[in-house]
């Protein structure tokens, strides 16, 4: 298992609660239910993702999922084992 923690904005914000937030609000529910899907299997399977046309290697050790017309960028930590996420509309 790895650990996926989200990016916090210089304001204290959370962008990815926000988009599930505004998701929720909306009809949209499908797209929410897609990226929540990544995301667990992000955790349950870190950067095998890669090995799947869900997730592309930016640069370095920084990646992006594709759900729909959404971007969550990943960057895998791996001292910590653990993958960071910040979704971006």
């Amino acid at each position: 298992m790895y650990e996926v923690l989200a990016y916090e904005a210089g304001d204290g914000s959370y962008p990815y609660e926000e988009f599930k937030k505004l998701v929720r609000r909306s009809s949209d529910r499908k797209v929410l239910r897609i990226v929540d899907a990544i995301v667990t299997k992000l955790r349950e399977v870190g950067l095998a993702l890669l090995e799947t046309s869900m997730m592309d290697n930016i640069e370095d050790d920084i990646y992006e999922l594709r759900p729909g017309s959404h971007r969550v960028f990943c960057f895998h930590d791996r001292a910590r084992n653990s993958v960071g996420q910040y979704l971006n509309r």
